[in-house]
């Protein structure tokens, strides 16, 4: 057993404690959920929090900077603000999530569900998008200057005034998004 504390970022506030008998913050996050416990500003940057399923948890203006989520459930997860730059979130979940203005520059998300999930004013730029499943997603003022958006869903986004430039987009699926680049010939 070991005691895994989860403090705010700013304030070193206690937000969570947690008794886990693998002694890994990943159950901690777990428990956290299950109690949905607010975890609004926590830190966790820099953690293993790979294959974590935490659907619908408050994490809105956490550092979570530099953190292994890959193939993480996230799904519906307030994360309004967030600093997940530079972020393995590789095959993750995040349907549905609320992501406004959160940071994810230079973020891994290869192959990630972010059906419908909100981006409004979010920074993917420099981000791997490749593959991933944008589908429905409001990506709004979202920044997506030098990411690889290669082979990328994106019908029925909305991208109005999303920055675009020098991004990836060949063999992106556009059909039915709203305000989307032109592409020109491939």
């Amino acid at each position: 057993m070991r005691r895994i504390e989860i403090h705010h970022r700013e304030s070193g506030a206690l937000l969570f404690a947690h008794e886990a008998s693998d002694g890994r913050v990943a159950t901690a996050l777990e428990a956290a959920a299950r109690q949905q416990a607010d975890l609004t500003g926590a830190d966790l940057a820099e953690e293993n929090l790979a294959g974590v399923a935490v659907a619908g948890i408050r994490l809105a203006g956490a550092d979570l900077s530099g953190v292994n989520l890959a193939g993480a459930v996230l799904a519906g997860a307030s994360l309004v603000g967030i600093d997940l730059s530079e972020a393995n979130l590789a095959g993750a979940d995040l349907s549905e999530a609320n992501m406004e203005a959160a940071d994810l520059s230079e973020a891994n998300l290869a192959g990630a569900n972010m059906a419908r999930a909100m981006l409004h004013a979010a920074d993917l730029a420099e981000a791997n998008l490749a593959g991933a499943n944008l589908q429905g997603a409001m990506l709004k003022l979202a920044d997506l200057s030098e990411a690889n958006v290669a082979g990328t869903d994106l019908r029925a986004a909305v991208m109005t005034a999303a920055d675009v430039e020098g991004a990836n987009l060949r063999a992106a699926l556009l059909e039915g998004a709203i305000d989307a680049p032109e592409l020109g010939p491939a």
